[in-house]
């Protein structure tokens, strides 16, 4: 998995757009779908009420496409916007505009101004009023600490009990450094977009993400390699590359002899754990050398190893007298 930081993806955001021609627009929607795939995998949406909380940015906007979504499925959904709409301009602007044609044909929807205190407290029991909240509330551009309505918000969703996805990054998260911004979002999923970022790796961030899936929103590949993207997190499949064939006649002296010289009085567990992990890792044979009067204690935790004993120092440590015995250990090794 390939790891960004917010200024990469925003250079890709801006080259995508400017240098390619793909209007910000179409990334938005494109941000929006995948992340509905995504909400319909981890949730029962069958006779939810949905709350998408929006701020006034472009993670606002992905939380209005989304909720558009929602509303064509048939799903009750609310839109709570902690600002007012005149203050929601660009492609947020234009997703929020499409969402409020469409409320006049669908009767379970409703959208909800929220810009001050006063306006929180008016309407806090129909927000809490919901099975599943969308955190639509900031992306990762946040760098300072969360405070005003925003906090109250994102307490008032953490203190429900109900479900909650977040868009791109949980709200409060930084999205380079993984810090909680004062307060954050605790999300059981979060559909980010593009690629992933340091703060849904990072702790605490990992925590606050919940489930994570990487949605592809269209940036070309040759616009994200420009960045130069130098964080990578391996993953299953990612290992499992890497992990040579082997041959359908081969057997355990196709895969060579290690030979672990460990343990002492108190760290029997270090050489058992080497040991062991040698075989896990692909070891044909494993021979375990350990001072000789450990070898009561050490046979019992290793199964697929071999033991030997060696010489020791009177507080139990290997003794250069085993250097013989070693080398000899060591020939065909």
């Amino acid at each position: 998995m390939i790891i960004v930081t917010t200024r990469q993806m925003q250079q890709m955001d801006k080259n995508t757009i400017e240098s390619f021609g793909i209007p910000g627009r179409v990334l938005m929607e494109n941000a929006g779908r995948g992340a509905i795939e995504m909400l319909s995998e981890h949730f029962d949406l069958e006779g939810a009420r949905v709350a998408v909380v929006a701020g006034r940015g472009n993670n606002g906007g992905d939380g209005f496409v989304i909720g558009r979504y929602l509303m064509e499925m048939g799903v009750s959904v609310s839109f709570f916007l902690l600002s007012t709409r005149d203050r929601v301009q660009g492609d947020a602007g234009a997703n929020m505009d499409l969402v409020l044609e469409l409320l006049a044909e669908h009767a379970l929807s409703q959208f909800i101004e929220i810009p001050d205190k006063d306006a929180l407290e008016a309407v806090t029991e129909i927000l809490l009023d919901h099975d599943l909240f969308v955190d639509a509330i900031f992306g990762t551009g946040l760098n300072s600490d969360v405070r005003g309505i925003y906090r109250d918000v994102i307490e008032l969703i953490n203190n429900s009990g109900k479900a909650v996805f977040s868009v791109d990054i949980p709200s409060g998260i930084n999205a380079d450094t993984g810090a909680v911004c004062g307060v954050a979002i605790q999300a059981d999923a979060t559909a980010t977009f593009a690629f992933a970022k340091a703060g849904h790796i990072l702790h605490p961030g990992n925590f606050h993400t919940g489930d994570l899936e990487v949605v592809d929103i269209g940036i070309p590949g040759h616009i994200a390699k420009a960045q130069s993207p130098h964080i990578f997190l391996p993953e299953p499949h990612d290992i499992a590359g890497l992990i040579p064939a082997r041959a359908f006649n081969a057997h355990k002296g196709s895969f060579g002899h290690l030979l672990v010289l460990a343990g002492s009085p108190g760290k029997t567990g270090a050489a058992a754990l080497c040991a062991n992990a040698a075989m896990r890792s692909g070891a044909g044979l494993v021979t375990l050398g350990v001072p000789e009067k450990l070898m009561p204690v050490m046979e019992p935790m290793v199964v697929e190893p071999m033991t030997t004993a060696l010489a020791q120092t009177s507080s139990g440590a290997l003794d250069a007298a085993a250097l013989d015995d070693i080398i000899t250990l060591l020939a065909d090794k």
